[in-house]
């Protein structure tokens, strides 16, 4: 079975007209945190019976929505390829070293929500020493699409979709695996779910996730990414055992 290892928007989102060069919503620069911060509890406590990766991922494909819905007006690469070193570090968290993001180079209702995207993908990874209930991201990002995106049907539809594949396959009582000691993050992360489990619009066969997760980091190029570790400097970390950008 041959898998796509190139970086491209998940289908449902492609597929959805949500790619629209007119600007509905709202953005206030200085109350950005209303746009996404509210969430509903029952959903919260739904999601935190899912494993952290979990979470992380369904942030991290619920953000190529809001990647998807400015790309007739955005142009700069930055945004993709953050998510991409993002999908990568829920493989290794050491893909991922931390980079500042340049704020003031991101604002206004286009580069906005891409900045903030960009900070709720981040503090998935990065923020969990601060709050530990990565659902939270994962609700933050939803809510973020649902201000931003023309037509919230399609997207909702594909969250609910995505939402009953995890509960399926990535609860926390199914996954005990634990972090090593060397790892920065908590435990009860359980193993990385691959893009493909997102695409609704294709059945998921759980069984080939090793060869979809091998198959996206061959196809990562860390010398053309300022956000992906380098694999050289991967090779010489005691936290990392294994060849780089290879799934185990």
């Amino acid at each position: 079975m041959e898998f796509d290892d190139m970086f491209h928007v998940l289908k449902p989102a492609l597929n959805s007209n949500s790619c629209v060069p007119t600007l509905h919503f709202e953005w206030d620069e200085w109350r950005v945190h209303r746009y996404y911060v509210p969430f509903e509890g029952e959903a919260f406590a739904r999601l935190g019976q899912l494993t952290g990766r979990a979470n992380a991922a369904l942030a991290y494909a619920s953000g190529e929505w809001i990647l998807h819905r400015f790309a007739a007006v955005n142009h700069d690469e930055t945004p993709r390829l953050y998510l991409e070193a993002c999908w990568a570090a829920n493989v290794h968290w050491a893909y991922f070293p931390y980079v500042e993001i340049d704020e003031d180079r991101w604002r206004g209702p286009v580069r906005g929500p891409l900045l903030i995207m960009m900070a709720i993908a981040g503090d998935a990874y990065f923020g969990l020493d601060d709050d530990a209930a990565i659902q939270a991201r994962s609700l933050w990002m939803r809510n973020l699409a649902l201000h931003v995106l023309p037509d919230s049907g399609a997207y909702l539809a594909w969250f609910d979709a995505s939402l009953a594949r995890l509960e399926h396959h990535h609860r926390k009582d199914q996954h005990p695996e634990t972090e090593d000691m060397l790892s920065p993050l908590p435990e009860g992360m359980g193993a990385p779910p691959p893009r493909e489990l997102f695409d609704t619009s294709q059945p998921y066969e759980p069984s080939h996730d090793a060869e979809r997760l091998d198959a996206y980091l061959r196809g990562l190029d860390p010398d053309a990414s300022p956000f992906l570790a380098g694999a050289d400097a991967l090779a010489g970390l005691d936290a990392f055992v294994g060849t780089p950008y290879r799934y185990r």
